[in-house]
């Protein structure tokens, strides 16, 4: 788990969040929302070392989701699932659930629905 804190141009706080590193050289999820209208932001690790981020590589506003980069070139990252379509009660993990008030939960898949914008769980 991340903490990331987005500033403006002034250098005044604009929020927190949280997020997770995927990759071991700082590549690290996050909310687009989170990330909107700042101008330089921080990575802060439970293990309290606090990284600079480079930049967004990759976002999408329909998911809410950002790829961000961290200054650094070792971390520990999550293991992701290269499982593109889990089936129903496959136990998943939701990391800074904002509906959930928690920084992480462990659940099962309920059901899969697909609508005009794609499929979810």
């Amino acid at each position: 788990m991340v903490l990331v804190s987005v500033f403006n141009a002034s250098g005044q706080l604009l929020r927190t969040g949280t997020g997770f590193f995927v990759s071991n050289d700082g590549k690290f999820i996050t909310n687009r929302h989170l990330v909107e209208g700042g101008v330089n932001a921080v990575a802060k690790t439970a293990d309290d070392k606090i990284y600079n981020v480079a930049g967004v590589l990759a976002e999408s506003s329909d998911l809410d989701l950002a790829l961000l980069k961290a200054d650094t070139k070792q971390v520990f990252s999550l293991p992701l699932n290269n499982v593109t379509t889990p089936e129903s009660d496959a136990r998943v993990a939701v990391v800074g659930s904002p509906r959930a008030h928690r920084e992480a939960i462990e659940t099962k898949i309920a059901a899969r629905r697909s609508d005009d914008k794609g499929e979810w769980f």
